[in-house]
């Protein structure tokens, strides 16, 4: 069942509680880099974070340091800083990092809703 319900403003207290991050929120002004170094250090030591969001939410150079130190035990990424992302990207050379190339969305649903607007559209 449902545990505990909060706002923006409750993120820290969440943040300290969180194993398992996913991250599922709009790109806006309030948003990029919403999870920073602040943010990251909340989180508990071994917790994991999947971003299918987009890029900016987290601070990448906060992130990589999060990894680096071991804070972190892991990221999945469907999403970049920049799309697509540099091959050269030093993110997609940690071995704690999963990387996808944007298609959490990508599904048989997802399909049929899209055909579905389109020929709505014609």
């Amino acid at each position: 069942g449902l545990e505990w319900v909060g706002g923006v403003a409750d993120l820290p207290q969440l943040l300290k509680r969180t194993d398992y991050l996913f991250i599922c929120v709009p790109l806006t002004s309030e948003t990029r880099n919403m999870i920073n170094k602040q943010e990251l250090s909340l989180l508990p030591k071994g917790a994991f974070i999947l971003n299918a969001a987009r890029g900016p939410i987290i601070n990448k150079e906060a992130l990589m340091k999060a990894l680096d130190s071991g804070h972190l035990r892991g990221v999945a990424l469907d999403v970049y800083w920049k799309e697509p992302p540099e091959p050269k990207d030093p993110i997609l050379d940690y071995p704690n990092v999963l990387a996808t190339p944007h298609i959490a969305g990508v599904t048989d649903v997802s399909d049929r809703g899209i055909t579905a607007k389109v020929v709505e559209n014609i």
